[in-house]
């Protein structure tokens, strides 16, 4: 997901994340960190870190598209 879009537009998108999605987007993606280093580092449950990735996935999905049909 996030190599396909532009490093601009990303950044961009991420601005409409809660801290806590952002969190866990940048320690996942970004700094290639594994969702039980995330969970430990956060100190969340690993289901928890899952669940944000997949709602800050579709939020940033969604706003993509959103932007795209404007």
């Amino acid at each position: 997901m996030i190599e396909k879009l532009s490093s601009h537009s990303i950044l961009d998108d991420m601005d409409c994340l809660s801290y806590k999605l952002k969190q866990v987007v940048v320690l996942h993606y970004l700094n290639d960190l594994t969702q039980e280093e995330v969970a430990e580092i956060v100190r969340i449950p690993v289901g928890t870190v899952k669940s944000r990735l997949h709602y800050a996935l579709k939020q940033l999905r969604d706003k993509r598209r959103r932007d795209i049909h404007v």
